[in-house]
């Protein structure tokens, strides 16, 4: 259910990203996971769930 919410956070993140056309603030918030020792794993997950998104947010518009 975490993780859900997490991927939700992330695609509001990702919505907000390309209306304002700053790239950068999503992977900064992915980057501010990292630095939360969580789960080095969980980090990794949220990188790569991260890029799927952005790859299918993108093939969508």
């Amino acid at each position: 259910m975490k993780l859900f919410r997490q991927r939700k956070l992330l695609h509001v993140q990702l919505q907000k990203t390309f209306v304002d056309g700053n790239w950068y603030r999503p992977m900064l918030v992915i980057d501010l996971f990292l630095l939360i020792p969580i789960n080095h794993m969980y980090a990794v997950l949220l990188r790569v769930l991260f890029v799927i998104e952005v790859f299918r947010f993108h093939r969508r518009k």
